[in-house]
């Protein structure tokens, strides 16, 4: 259940990272989300793949270097996020590999997070995300979005 809830943040990431970085390409969505596979790395980090369904009826781009932080209380970082990068092709609906690691922040320890996400309550806690969208014609642009609330994120994705 707690690699769902993170699977689905990470795949809701990658979808408004998409539409901010295409504005006109708001018919991109995110289908399923499913944890691929999860490796403990000691008592501070997961890595994990992710199988992401995206439909994409636009042209080709690359979601590349995606880092964020999830912050707790708007001051203490709890996960430090690193992903990607994700091909993404040209008017398809295709299921994508997306690796990443999840990593336990300086105010973080495993039992707060167990706790935190055992009792879905993320009201505390906020995303921030930086990461490089890529046309294939090499238009790129970097895309922050901060501040976003991770339990408006996770209400969003139940559909996932």
């Amino acid at each position: 259940m707690k690699g769902i809830r993170l699977a689905r943040l990470f795949a809701f990431a990658l979808l408004l990272a998409a539409a901010a970085a295409c504005g006109r390409f708001q018919d991109i969505k995110v289908n399923s989300c499913r944890l691929a596979s999860a490796e403990l790395r000691g008592f501070s980090a997961v890595d994990a793949v992710l199988d992401v369904e995206i439909d994409n009826p636009t042209m080709a781009f690359t979601i590349s270097d995606i880092n964020g932080a999830v912050i707790y209380a708007q001051k203490d970082t709890a996960l430090i996020l690193a992903g990607g990068p994700v091909d993404v092709s040209r008017k398809s609906v295709k299921t994508y590999q997306v690796p990443c690691t999840a990593t336990l922040g300086p105010s973080m320890d495993l039992m707060k997070l167990i706790n935190a996400v055992s009792s879905g309550d993320f009201s505390d806690y906020d995303m921030d995300v930086v990461l490089t969208v890529q046309l294939k014609n090499g238009i790129s642009r970097e895309i922050k979005l901060d501040g976003l609330n991770l339990n408006e994120l996770m209400e969003n994705t139940q559909g996932l």
